[in-house]
């Protein structure tokens, strides 16, 4: 066990692993940890900057995660503190006023930042990005104020970007438009019918989508909607420079193996900055909550002087809430290489869409995709694995009569 520790970041990765050390340790008192965030806030939830904030109109302490582990003996929580530099052979701290400390161990979790565009036609317009609290709360005051006459464009057909679309729809009198590169929405994470269900959705809401779009149309669409507010959602890039100035390997995400362990000695990642290095990783970067927080309790107990397993050992799950609809998503939904989809259930309130890939021969579940309560749908939730046989008798099978 490491007595002294210091988080670089104040996410819910941060949040997580220092619940795990914590809970590991009980109120022993020469542990020490400082974690500096260069966020003015508590660890919040982050999907909730979307759900919540933006859509509920909650505030940032409504989505703030539990404060017990800052309350623990040795715990400093620094906000608004931002990191400037480490030194791996000293395993050593600076902030940006020059002060600096010596740690037994380093834990990054720098999180990640909107993709920033820069495009001529949003020249002179009101563009957002939703990333933080301040970020939401700053985007729904714009929303409420704008009338029937008025129009928003959200750039971005993913998840974040529908979710902002369907917050735009549900907040604000204006009509609310979705531009998309792809030519389907959230390809990367959906399979096609899952896909084809939410557009059907936003549709059937008001919301216009339109995908398929190079540069030509992107610039006419903004030009004839002439939007009095653009949301742009269009991916993250991973906050890697104070890890690559000290030295530490990195790719598109600080490089680390399936317990969170970078390249340099005593010097850990966790959450969104972080990418698997190992070739045969299954999931190479981390892109929900529930995977950033299962990272972050890994390296929490390795701190502790526990022991863990492979992080890869579970499924990767999220989750989005829009227009009503609460889609989730379990294994590698999207579309592949090698993957087709089995929809077993598709109407207007509940879906489920199984994504299939081939294991040593055989076609089994490898993705799951779901929209309901019922319990048809909970039961598709637990089909990772199956085989067509398996889908055959719980989901196609002739019921006896009664």
């Amino acid at each position: 066990m490491v007595q002294k520790i210091a988080i670089v970041g104040g996410g819910v990765a941060a949040h997580s692993v220092l619940s795990a050390l914590t809970s590991a340790l009980g109120e022993k008192d020469e542990l020490t940890v400082d974690v500096y965030s260069a966020e003015r806030h508590r660890p919040y939830r982050r999907p909730a900057v979307n759900k919540d904030i933006l859509i509920d109109g909650k505030s940032a302490d409504d989505v703030q995660h539990k404060a017990t582990p800052f309350g623990h003996p040795g715990v400093t929580f620094h906000a608004a503190t931002p990191v400037a530099a480490l030194n791996l052979e000293r395993r050593e701290v600076q902030l940006e006023d020059g002060a600096t400390e010596v740690y037994d161990a380093v834990v990054l979790a720098t999180g990640a930042r909107p993709r920033v565009i820069d495009a001529p036609y949003f020249a002179g317009r009101d563009v957002r990005y939703v990333r933080e609290p301040d970020d939401a709360i700053a985007v729904r005051e714009v929303l409420s104020g704008l009338s029937a006459d008025d129009n928003v464009v959200v750039i971005g057909g993913g998840l974040l970007g529908l979710e902002a679309a369907a917050a735009s729809r549900s907040v604000s009198e204006a009509s609310v438009t979705v531009l998309e590169r792809e030519k389907t929405v959230c390809s990367r994470v959906l399979p096609k019918a899952a896909s084809a269900w939410l557009v059907e959705r936003h549709t059937g809401e008001g919301v216009a989508i339109l995908s398929g779009l190079d540069d030509s149309d992107m610039t006419a669409a903004i030009e004839e909607l002439d939007p009095k507010l653009v949301i742009v959602a269009v991916g993250v890039e991973r906050n890697t420079s104070l890890a690559e100035k000290a030295g530490i390997d990195v790719n598109r995400g600080v490089l680390v193996d399936d317990r969170g362990r970078t390249s340099a000695e005593g010097f850990f990642a966790v959450g969104d900055c972080v990418e698997f290095g190992a070739a045969d990783a299954a999931v190479p970067l981390i892109e929900d909550e529930g995977s950033a927080r299962r990272l972050g309790d890994i390296v929490g107990t390795l701190l502790a002087g526990g022991e863990t397993g492979s992080f890869h050992a579970e499924p990767v799950r999220g989750w989005s809430r829009q227009l009503g609809a609460m889609i989730n998503i379990a294994g590698f939904s999207g579309v592949g290489e090698g993957r087709k989809e089995l929809v077993v259930k598709q109407d207007g309130d509940e879906l489920i869409v199984f994504t299939l890939g081939g294991v040593t021969g055989n076609d089994s579940v490898v993705g799951v995709t779901t929209v309901g309560r019922s319990p048809e749908v909970r039961k598709a939730k637990s089909a990772l694995g199956w085989d067509l046989a398996q889908i055959e008798e719980e989901f196609f099978a002739e019921q006896p009569n009664p």
